[in-house]
């Protein structure tokens, strides 16, 4: 049932001894959900933290009964008024009756009007010559304005002339009386220049042909030349003014202009006979080539470099290059690839590596074992064919070897090899445990120790060696096998071989196979 309390106290059955867990008089479930109940009643009263800073609810309800102890209400009331050490803030929506005094903001007075220092909510109408606070120059908010604040707003400079059109940003006012300057870039209307020989009429004068100014007028521009038809337009003698248009000259026979000439860059030609002119272009290029003529340039549209891939415009040129990516070079049948050292081997090794990896020989060649001896190094030579960083160097050890006692050095280096000259360039650290364990990959990374880098990067078609070492002084020599001429090299990935024993059959069932040593066979497709 639902807790009474805080509004009432409840009351529970308790069960007796002899009752069981299913009782229907006190069932065991009903007990513990009351229980809960009146529980949950309790702390939803009491809330989070209810003693406080106390040790416990009780010590401070002591603490507070220690506090009001001899405290009488009416003394604790006088401390929270006006004149109280501790004096209560009281809004004035709060005060409905009775008269506030001017020195509190009121009017001293019951009804709306008097002499106080307070301002209504209702804005009363003045009379007289009420006075407000003189805003200073520009100000703009609602602070009242007083006459003078206006008369103060008026502008003190000087008009300005002309110019582009635009709002403005000044809070100031033009007065009245106010007079723009004379605009002397115009001329005004008793200009003397705008008489007399000025006028439109003696203006246009000095633009004729004989004025001081002739327009020149091209001959495409001139129309209205024929005369009559008693006049021979086909004899240049009859022609005594204006320009002929370039149709009309087609028409007029060589012999009809034998005395007439005409100029073109500076030189004089006989319309009747032919000549050879001349003239080199001038003025500024345009479209396609910049500067000057006559020695113009092609306008730039990329920039100067070379590159193996280009981009061109519809015109041909090229605009922008880059370099060459795997994906810019489509697939080539190996048939088609000449002049390099692409081999057989190197195809088998680049089939049977992870794309992260690198193999001196091709795994499907190993098939013996070398026998690490105190103090030999064992190198084997290989060209990459493609720039390849290593980090890690990695052998397949087939049978184990541990010294005992003394001091070991065993570790796995890369050379540079110029005829039979070996130059150590990377290293693995010095490692006792290196090839203890047989059928194993012992992968290790290049070491620092010593001034070495951590990584290397080969680069295409240069010769290196990667070489082993194993080297024991004090002790006994414990003898490694390394693999050295696919079967021993298997647990490699890619795996290369597999067998499955015990069988009748082909499985027809896909089926987990396990991995084979010495059981790579030779098959074909065709």
């Amino acid at each position: 049932m639902a807790s009474s309390f805080p509004g009432g106290l409840d009351s529970f059955t308790n069960p007796t001894a002899t009752d069981t867990l299913d009782s229907a008089t006190v069932p065991h479930a009903d007990q513990h959900s009351n229980a809960n109940d009146a529980i949950e009643a309790i702390e939803s009263t009491l809330g989070v933290n209810p003693q406080g800073g106390s040790a416990t609810v009780v010590a401070r309800l002591d603490d507070v009964d220690t506090s009001l102890t001899g405290k009488a209400s009416t003394t604790h009331a006088s401390t929270h008024g006006v004149a109280g050490s501790d004096p209560v803030a009281i809004s004035a929506t709060q005060v409905t009756a009775g008269t506030l005094p001017v020195v509190r903001g009121g009017t001293g007075v019951t009804t709306s009007t008097g002499t106080g220092n307070n301002v209504l909510s209702a804005s009363p109408t003045l009379t007289g010559v009420p006075t407000a606070p003189l805003a200073a120059v520009d100000t703009s908010n609602n602070q009242i304005a007083s006459t003078a604040f206006v008369v103060n707003q008026a502008s003190s400079t000087a008009p300005v002339m002309d110019g582009s059109a635009t709002v403005g940003t000044s809070k100031r006012y033009a007065r009245a009386d106010h007079v723009h300057p004379s605009d002397t870039a115009k001329v005004d209307t008793t200009d003397s220049r705008l008489s007399d020989a000025r006028t439109p009429t003696a203006h246009a004068s000095t633009h004729g042909v004989a004025g001081s100014d002739p327009v020149t007028v091209a001959s495409s521009q001139v129309t209205g030349l024929a005369t009559s038809a008693t006049t021979d337009t086909t004899n240049a003698d009859n022609i005594t003014s204006g320009t002929l248009p370039n149709a009309r000259l087609v028409a007029v026979p060589n012999s009809s202009l034998a005395n007439s000439s005409v100029t073109v860059n500076g030189s004089a030609i006989a319309l009747g006979g032919s000549a050879t002119v001349t003239a080199a272009p001038s003025g500024s290029a345009g479209g396609d080539l910049t500067g000057t003529y006559p020695n113009p340039t092609l306008v730039a549209v990329g920039t100067a470099g070379t590159y193996t891939k280009v981009t061109t415009d519809s015109k041909g040129r090229v605009t922008s290059g880059t370099t060459l990516s795997a994906s810019d070079i489509p697939a080539l049948d190996a048939t088609k690839i000449t002049n390099t050292a692409y081999t057989f081997a190197n195809k088998v090794t680049d089939e049977y590596r992870l794309a992260n990896t690198l193999d001196t020989i091709p795994r499907v060649s190993v098939s013996t074992t070398r026998s690490l001896q105190n103090g030999v190094i064992y190198t084997v030579l290989f060209t990459p064919l493609t720039d390849f960083t290593v980090s890690n160097l990695s052998s397949y050890c087939t049978t184990g070897g541990t010294d005992t006692g003394g001091t070991s050095v065993r570790r796995m280096g890369l050379f540079t090899v110029s005829g039979t000259t070996h130059t150590l360039v990377a290293r693995t650290a010095s490692d006792a445990t290196l090839w203890n364990t047989a059928s194993t990959n012992y992968t290790r990374a290049l070491s620092a120790t010593g001034g070495f880098p951590t990584s290397y990067t080969l680069t295409a078609g240069t010769t290196y060696a990667f070489g082993c070492f194993a080297y024991n002084t004090g002790g006994t020599f414990g003898i490694a096998q390394i693999a050295s001429g696919v079967t021993f090299t298997n647990t490699y990935q890619p795996y290369m071989c597999f067998n499955l024993n015990s069988q009748t059959d082909l499985p027809t069932a896909a089926t987990s196979f396990s991995l084979a040593i010495n059981s790579l066979i030779f098959g074909r497709f065709s």
